[in-house]
């Protein structure tokens, strides 16, 4: 594994803690499905090396990241 896709999947499992994180804090039947998909996509990636690896940065950048911001500012209010 190169130097790029070390970063992007320390980078996943961070983003992976904070949505655990916020799953735990709303107790939503949702999220929580929503997060242990996503723990599937990110294993996924770390057992088969052959993938991409800037497509789970995309899918972050799509998916994840804007569910983390949009409870992190519910959770705030």
């Amino acid at each position: 594994m190169d130097d790029e896709a070390v970063i992007i999947m320390s980078q996943s499992k961070r983003r992976l803690t904070k949505l655990k994180l916020l799953s735990n804090f709303f107790e939503n039947v949702v999220i929580i499905s929503i997060y242990i998909k996503t723990d599937i996509i990110h294993n996924l990636f770390q057992e088969n090396k052959a993938l991409d690896y800037h497509k789970l940065e995309l899918f972050h950048l799509q998916y994840t990241d804007s569910l983390i911001e949009l409870l992190t500012k519910i959770k705030k209010k």
